[in-house]
């Protein structure tokens, strides 16, 4: 009589190989695309960040006839009375804790008009007439990642 061997289930070493192959370039291709499109989210939130700033720069000067400086992300704002934050900012932490946790440091300064010249100030200073913004990347950005507007 004839005796049957039981069948055998599951993967041949082939078939595995061939699937972690087609994975290996899934993901090869997948990693790139998706690092550049976080990239990119992260500089629309500098973007947005320097668009709320711009319109708290407008708020201010309306009520202080001259715009706010801060030659960091903190002193700007201290200097803008708190009506500028940027995001994302988590209102449960310490100032400190969410400026460690941002993607950009922020500076405010007088722009420069001109060959040279520097933007018009009053009595103090302070810029009255034009002021640029640099927003630098910082931790999950690399420091090359810059954004300047000036108004």
């Amino acid at each position: 009589m004839y005796r049957r061997q039981p069948l055998q289930t599951g993967f041949s070493l082939i078939e595995l190989m061939v699937a972690m192959a087609i994975l290996a370039i899934v993901v090869s291709v997948a990693i790139p695309a998706y690092n550049s499109y976080i990239r990119t989210a992260r500089m629309v939130e500098g973007s947005d960040s320097i668009t709320a700033l711009k319109l708290a720069q407008t708020e201010f000067f309306q009520e202080n006839n001259f715009f706010f400086t801060g030659a960091n992300t903190a002193a700007l704002i201290i200097s803008s009375n708190r009506m500028w934050i940027p995001t994302p900012w988590d209102p449960t932490l310490t100032d400190a804790a969410n400026l460690a946790k941002l993607n950009f440091t922020y500076t405010v300064a007088n722009c420069v008009l001109g060959a040279g010249g520097s933007g018009a100030t009053d009595a103090a200073g302070n810029p009255t007439e034009c002021y640029t913004v640099t927003a630098t990347g910082q931790n999950l950005l690399a420091a090359t990642d810059v954004l300047t507007v000036s108004n």
